[in-house]
């Protein structure tokens, strides 16, 4: 498969998080939420993810890849259409995390679909660059589709924003149009067995020093994005003088744009370099960036010019962790195998977004900066200590 296909898979899964962690992460605060209510609708899309693996052996074992991927992105359109339809408010918030909780399990599903299909026919050689290109689509999604809902809901009623984006969203499934036919998988197998097959390869990989290390790549605070999150946020914006227009532009446009090009480098890079030390260099990157983010004044200038290298470095984390994924697991079980580390890389954007959060919330944003960075420092030296530990 042509790694540029990966990019149009994984962009419906990315366009449901940018509606969660641009579009009603912003608006929340405008229509009365806190910084810590308007940080759940990410928190609520991420969860899901965490525990992602515990049915992702539903696609190794039953239907093909690319019936659940048709499937889940139909009905992630319609419930993303039906969340952002629905006004914000605070007497709505329960209804709203709801919608958003089941945004962020469909597009789970997405998620270990599109990767089943991108392990299974991507060409040898181009399994980095493949990774690259997935991130990039997930990326571009999540931050063009974000600035789609914030123009929109300037312009339009909840109910026409919300047809809009549900309708985007479906149409992605098209892709599978131009992706070449699976591998056969074997037959004859009970549901029963084939789960257990699936489940001893998936320990024979995850047994061997590689695939240890992959699970604690997955798991440190590295290049998670978080700082880029809560600097969406309306009031937090307002710290280096940026309204809704700037952080439309930077944070959606010129962010998802910078996140893609960054996740395409990455993988283009990770096919001839060592791919965890470019996943550390990249962790390390975001953490430079929120640390010049904190020493500058707080000017408008400082913030597009760090959100926007902020994003770049994000995009070049996300490619890498793509890439020594992709070396990692191999075509046998994809679904299962690639959906594990990434539940579990899952659980750090999680608990970073809102631990960040919180921080900019209780001793304000430049201490959320420093936060970020001191979190991607911790993380890269336990990388290093385990490479030297593991054998």
């Amino acid at each position: 498969m042509n790694p540029r296909l990966a990019a149009l898979l994984y962009f419906p899964a990315g366009a449901s998080g940018g509606i969660a962690t641009v579009t009603l992460t912003f608006l929340a605060t405008q229509h009365g939420l806190t910084i810590a209510e308007g940080s759940l609708f990410a928190g609520a899309w991420l969860l899901p993810g965490c525990v992602m693996f515990l049915w992702a052996p539903l696609v190794d074992t039953t239907l093909s890849a690319r019936a659940w991927y048709a499937l889940s992105v139909a009905a992630l359109a319609i419930v993303v259409g039906v969340l952002v339809a629905t006004p914000i408010g605070r007497e709505r918030l329960p209804l709203l995390i709801a919608a958003d909780f089941a945004c962020g399990v469909l597009a789970s599903l997405v998620y270990i679909s599109a990767g089943a299909i991108v392990a299974r026919t991507a060409w040898p050689a181009r399994r980095g660059a493949s990774g690259g290109y997935a991130q990039a689509g997930n990326l571009a999604g999540l931050g063009l589709t974000g600035t789609a809902g914030l123009v929109l809901s300037r312009v339009a009623s909840p109910l026409i924003v919300g047809v809009v984006v549900g309708c985007a969203i479906g149409t992605s499934a098209l892709a599978l149009l131009w992706v070449p036919p699976e591998p056969e998988r074997r037959g004859d197998l009970r549901l029963g067995a084939s789960i257990r097959a699936v489940l001893q390869e998936v320990a024979t990989t995850f047994r061997a020093r590689d695939g240890k290390l992959l699970l604690i790549v997955s798991l440190v605070p590295v290049g998670t994005g978080a700082a880029g999150t809560t600097l969406t946020q309306a009031v937090v914006a307002s710290t280096w003088g940026a309204g809704e227009q700037e952080v439309g532009f930077v944070q959606g446009v010129l962010g998802s744009l910078a996140q893609a090009l960054g996740a395409i480098s990455s993988g283009v890079v990770a096919d001839r370099l060592p791919k965890r030390a470019l996943f550390c260099v990249a962790g390390l990157g975001c953490a430079a960036v929120s640390l010049t983010m904190l020493l500058l004044p707080p000017t408008l200038g400082a913030y597009v010019a760090c959100s926007i290298a902020y994003a770049f470095a994000t995009g070049a984390s996300f490619g890498a962790w793509m890439g020594v994924a992709m070396e990692t697991i191999g075509t046998g079980a994809a679904a299962t195998k690639l959906t594990l580390p990434m539940s579990l890389a899952m659980f750090p954007l999680w608990w970073a977004g809102m631990l960040v959060a919180r921080v900019a919330h209780d001793f304000g944003p430049q201490a959320m900066l420093g936060v970020d960075a001191v979190l991607a420092v911790i993380g890269v030296s336990i990388i290093a200590a385990a490479s030297r530990v593991i054998r």
